[in-house]
């Protein structure tokens, strides 16, 4: 998330997405500045820009209250405020209370103080262990989190690997597809830089897992050949796999039908890109996981809970 913060705040892009520039307020209940600073610099942010906002000691009673006033000091700009996670700021179900309703609740009020102002609040939750055909099913919690969210994305990655997928559905927008990601160096990416890239290289992933080792091995070839401008016949599979050229023959038919193309007779190439056209708009992601200067009080007048315009950095010395 530091990523996509960065990202907001100076109007870059995240995952290859242009992301339009906004003040940022990044609620890191997890991290403290020093971590903050040494993963951004994993990450190539030697210093976060002015307009991003870190906050790691609070009270969680008072999360409604911090964004309420960061987004009324942001008013018409569009504001994100992110919330790392939700489980550190989530209030204590009453013992007569419905789990639904106090999950719909809670996520009702963040957005509620996010459309009071026309800005955004971008959630950041845990995904169940085990794991759910539905990918709104994996979210942690009840569906009451889901029901109140304008937009979800799932991400899911198994552990070591660089290969993800990434799921979204959105109400507001009405897009919903299933895309391939990937995470290294500390840092999520799509392939080919576009959703309908990662989408048709998601289904060449899910098509590839099911195929033997010489399939697999075939496409590969094929897909290698087309990206260097040529195309691929049976002698050239036969010579590369120690083959006949019958036996060749035979798998390039059988491959034609969904993981590779045939551009003439005997003459075969890779898939052309899909034509998946989406656009993302707010993230809810699995984890692994300046302005004016005021300072605003509890509103109970206890010590101050928000100080604008200090960065990780100077958040660690300070402590």
């Amino acid at each position: 998330m530091l990523d996509l913060a960065d990202a907001a705040a100076r109007g870059g892009k995240f995952i290859d997405i242009q992301v339009e520039q906004r003040p940022v307020l990044y609620l890191a209940t997890e991290d403290v500045p020093k971590r903050i600073q040494e993963r951004g610099e994993i990450l190539g942010i030697s210093e976060f820009p002015s307009e991003c906002v870190f906050l790691h000691r609070f009270d969680p009673v008072d999360t409604l209250a911090i964004m309420r006033e960061f987004m009324s000091s942001h008013a018409g700009q569009r504001p994100l405020v992110i919330i790392d996670t939700l489980g550190k700021v989530k209030p204590a179900k009453g013992g007569s209370q419905d789990s639904y309703d106090h999950d719909y609740k809670t996520l009702a009020a963040i957005k509620g103080v996010a459309d009071e102002f026309g800005g955004a609040a971008l959630v950041v939750h845990h995904n169940r262990k085990a794991e759910s055909e539905d990918f709104i099913e994996s979210i942690n919690g009840t569906q009451g989190i889901a029901g109140a969210a304008d937009t979800i994305i799932v991400l899911r990655r198994k552990r070591g690997e660089t290969e993800a997928q990434l799921h979204m559905t959105s109400r507001d927008s009405g897009d919903e597809g299933s895309y391939a990601a990937n995470f290294d160096g500390g840092r999520w990416s799509m392939p080919g830089g576009s959703l309908a890239v990662a989408a048709r290289e998601l289904g060449q992933r899910e098509s590839r897992n099911a195929l033997d080792d010489d399939s697999l091995a075939i496409v590969e070839f094929v897909n290698d050949r087309e990206s260097d401008g040529y195309a691929t016949t049976a002698g050239e599979v036969a010579e590369r796999m120690g083959w006949d050229k019958k036996k060749a023959t035979t798998y390039l038919g059988r491959l034609a039908e969904n993981h590779i193309r045939r551009r003439a007779r005997g003459v075969y190439g890779g898939l052309p890109q899909g034509a998946v056209v989406s656009e993302v708009s707010v993230v809810t992601p699995e984890p692994d996981e300046t302005t004016q200067t005021t300072v605003t009080t509890h509103p109970s007048g206890n010590e101050p809970i928000l100080e604008w315009g200090v960065n990780p950095k100077e958040q660690e010395q300070a402590s």
